[in-house]
């Protein structure tokens, strides 16, 4: 896969996340995953296993909602800059 088609790869996904989930019923359905995922929790225990678990729910929340903050023309931008820099993101293809 070449640099440019990687970009265009990445840029669809944020559109779609956008599309997806700042609809109505993506928003319940992004709703109900910052709940499960403890977003608005604390992540704290004494137990590290326990602490790690939910740090790793927490970031699957994370990642989603960094590509919702992402106005998806910015994103692309910010990805062919980083192309030229050739200091792009390892998309899997």
């Amino acid at each position: 896969m070449t640099k440019k088609s990687k970009i265009d790869k990445a840029s669809d996904l944020v559109r779609l996340y956008h599309k997806i989930f700042k609809s109505e019923e993506g928003e319940q359905i992004l709703f109900d995953i910052m709940n499960h995922c403890g977003m608005l929790d604390a992540t704290f225990t004494s137990n590290a296993g326990k602490m790690a678990y939910n740090q790793g729910k927490r970031s699957v929340c994370v990642y989603i909602l960094s590509r919702l903050d992402t106005d998806p023309r910015e994103f692309r931008r910010q990805m062919e800059e980083a192309l030229e820099q050739d200091n792009y993101l390892n998309l899997e293809d």
